[in-house]
């Protein structure tokens, strides 16, 4: 005759295995990654750096993380530029998308003035999370390029280094849209 040995389960482990069937029931399904178009747009305001891109975020990507991916894939316009110099415009537009032609795209980049009054333009600030800033499906962010280094705008001459230190009485404002 052959016996079961079966002994019966811990009351700790039914404990823990029904917490973990509640926990499953409970949390919320994962969100996909999702897609994001944008376009680089320079100081000026204006596209001369190509078409609209996109690249996949994850649910917790943040605007700062957006930025250092635009960067890596963007390294030959970019090179010059931190992640954190870039800023993201959200652009609330119906023929703003990712389907529209570059000449449209063009003329509707060349009416907006980037300015944080500006109307149905958004800046958005290093953590914004890119699932919550309801971006329609095709839209387009606009990620502005600050103008370039040279020896004017950085206080040098042709032979000196582009950067030179301040004095702690000397400041410096740029005003951009995080400082508003």
């Amino acid at each position: 005759m052959i016996s079961s040995s079966r002994s019966p389960t811990p009351l700790s482990t039914l404990i823990t295995m029904q917490t973990l069937r509640i926990r499953r029931a409970i949390s919320p399904p994962e969100t996909p990654p999702k897609e994001i178009w944008f376009i680089l747009v320079d100081h000026q305001g204006q596209l001369r750096f190509g078409k609209p891109s996109r690249l996949v975020v994850l649910p917790d990507t943040d605007v700062e993380n957006l930025t250092k991916m635009i960067k890596e894939t963007n390294e030959k316009y970019l090179a010059p530029f931190m992640h954190n110099e870039l800023e993201v415009w959200k652009y609330d537009d119906k023929d703003f998308s990712a389907k529209s032609p570059l000449q449209i795209l063009q003329e509707i980049v060349g009416r907006i003035e980037f300015s944080v009054g500006s109307a149905n333009l958004t800046c958005l600030s290093a953590a914004d999370k890119m699932m919550e800033i309801n971006l329609l499906e095709n839209r387009v962010l606009l990620v502005q390029v600050p103008p370039p280094q040279t020896p004017d705008t950085a206080g040098g001459s042709g032979s000196e280094c582009l950067i030179r230190p301040l004095a702690p009485t000397q400041l410096v404002r740029h005003t951009r849209c995080q400082d508003i």
